[in-house]
């Protein structure tokens, strides 16, 4: 019994030496970056630290745990505290901040969360600053979206001027080139910018004018050449046989043996030629309160040169000589004006010639006189 219970005891203070000492350095450390928070004080002793989950970690760099109060490390303009951790935000690409303005950059936008480009051609229109960086003259927001407009090819401004240059026009939404032969005619300033003498605005579209072979000018007296007249829109040839009248000086004809009759020019009254037809003036017409206007009378046409007359009032030279209409008075001594057409000539006799005899005997008596002059200088010398 003795021998068992001293056994007993010595297995008992075997089994004590086993067990672990207790340190007497004290409790275990608390409050360091990846060590317990501490239960009384301060939970973590360090800065920039937090105590998360009952264990202290670094905090207020990105993506860290915000430090307490919701403070972040990095700069307060690009960083915050959002849902409890530091973030960057407000930056070109990064998340728009939840805080004062969403994007930190007057060139910048937030668009779904995010912090995106703005005011470049292509680019949405910025809501801070200038909506669209370019020029404000060519540059607009259109849409929502800044683009060029208002110059060649390119669309029309919405605002303003629909195209910025005095040589464009808006046609169809696009700025399009005016003003030269063949285009859209102006609406600000030159309509057309030819030769405003021969160039007009004709249905809308710039084009030659005035000149035989091309349309009438809607300004003016239609056709600008001479010899042209404005005949159904178009300038035609006029003033020679079978052309209509040339309008300036009125009833005109290029030949003095042409006149104008019914609005045509023809060759009459001459030798060999048809009697000229009378010019009729226009016929009568009936006014609205039923009262006839003076019944048309014929006007005679002057005669040309060489014809019938008795006076020079009906000649178009206005001189009657020797009873033909005649080119000058011919009133001088020996001239005639119904030998020739018309035209006055003088009838004086020319000198009369020697015969041959007299051609040889002039010729003698000059020999004679030759001789005698001679042998009279050699006697004096």
């Amino acid at each position: 019994m003795l021998r068992t219970a001293l056994s007993t005891l010595c297995w008992l203070g075997f089994g004590l030496l086993l067990l672990p000492v207790p340190s007497a350095a004290g409790p275990a450390s608390c409050g360091s970056v990846t060590e317990p928070c501490c239960s009384m004080g301060m939970p973590c002793t360090q800065i920039d630290t937090t105590c998360v989950g009952g264990v202290c970690q670094s905090c207020g760099d990105t993506g860290e745990p915000c430090c307490a109060g919701g403070a972040c490390a990095g700069n307060s303009i690009t960083t915050e505290c959002f849902d409890g951790t530091c973030r960057l935000c407000g930056q070109f690409n990064q998340p728009c901040c939840a805080a004062g303005s969403a994007c930190r950059f007057i060139d910048s936008l937030c668009q779904n969360g995010t912090c995106i480009n703005c005011g470049d051609l292509g680019e949405p229109c910025c809501t801070v600053g200038s909506v669209c960086s370019g020029n404000p003259i060519t540059t607009e927001c259109f849409d929502g979206t800044c683009r060029q407009s208002g110059q060649f090819n390119q669309p029309c401004c919405a605002t303003g001027s629909a195209c910025r240059f005095i040589d464009s026009l808006c046609q169809n939404g696009s700025c399009i080139n005016c003003g030269d032969l063949g285009e859209p005619c102006c609406t600000v300033g030159s309509v057309c910018s030819g030769d405003p003498f021969v160039t007009d605005c004709i249905n809308g579209i710039c084009a030659a004018c005035g000149e035989v072979g091309k349309p009438c000018c809607n300004d003016g007296d239609g056709c600008v050449q001479m010899h042209a007249a404005c005949e159904d829109g178009q300038c035609v040839s006029c003033g020679d046989a079978g052309e209509p009248c040339c309008p300036e000086p009125k009833d005109n004809c290029n030949e003095s043996t042409l006149r104008c009759v019914n609005a045509e020019c023809l060759g009459c009254g001459g030798a060999q030629q048809p009697a000229c037809p009378p010019t009729w003036t226009p016929t009568a017409t009936v006014t609205a309160t039923g009262t006839v206007t003076a019944t048309p009378t014929v006007t005679p046409t002057p005669k040309p040169n060489g014809a019938a007359c008795e006076t020079g009032s009906v000649c178009a030279s206005t001189f009657c000589a020797d009873g033909v209409c005649c080119d000058t008075a011919c009133n001088g001594p020996d001239e005639r004006c119904d030998l020739r057409d018309g035209t006055c000539a003088n009838t004086a006799a020319p000198a009369p010639l020697l015969s041959g005899l007299g051609l040889a005997l002039a010729g003698l008596a000059l020999c004679s006189i030759a001789a005698l002059a001679l042998i009279r200088r050699r006697s004096r010398s």
